[in-house]
């Protein structure tokens, strides 16, 4: 069984690196893998392509394997807190949290969003929204955390706060 665990975990790992790798290589713009190398190694002679794989798709890649192991750590924190595989942000209500708050600028806004010259296209305040309307369910659940002590009955309000978020935007 450890065998197989290891053969795994190293397949998936060039299966990582061999996407990183395409998520470089293909765009808009197909680069070859052997300009994206030359560029890599500081042997690449285009600026154009030296500024589309090292101040955007590089940056790009890097953010998407980061945003992926933070997310992979915390749900498995949340499913280890709550004893339970099926623990996430759907069920507890956070990611409903966030659709409150988008739902809410946008209805206050009537559709349209902007915030002036700090938003690209509007879409800061929706950002912001969603995270507020995240954090003010994550903030709730903590609360409740101190009052209930049992996880399953903080598992079971966190179903309660998303049901009663999804009701409030299908109201809105």
């Amino acid at each position: 069984m450890k065998r197989r665990n290891t053969i795994l975990f190293l397949l998936f790992a060039v299966a990582v690196c061999a996407l990183f790798v395409a998520d470089i290589a293909v765009g808009s713009v197909d680069i070859p893998l052997s300009d994206v190398a030359a560029v890599l190694t500081g042997n690449a002679t285009d600026a154009s392509l030296r500024s589309i794989v090292i101040d955007i798709r590089l940056v790009k890649a890097i953010m998407a394997i980061l945003a992926g192991m933070a997310l992979s750590a915390s749900g498995l924190q949340m499913q280890t807190l709550f004893r339970n595989p099926l623990a996430g942000p759907s069920i507890l209500g956070i990611d409903a949290g966030a659709s409150l708050g988008v739902a809410v600028v946008m209805l206050l806004l009537g559709g349209t969003v902007v915030l002036g010259y700090l938003s690209t296209g509007g879409y800061l305040l929706v950002i912001m929204a969603a995270m507020a309307g995240a954090l003010l369910v994550m903030a709730l659940l903590l609360a409740l955390s101190q009052i209930l002590r049992n996880a399953l009955t903080l598992l079971i309000a966190g179903v309660v706060i998303s049901y009663v978020t999804g009701s409030i935007i299908q109201l809105l």
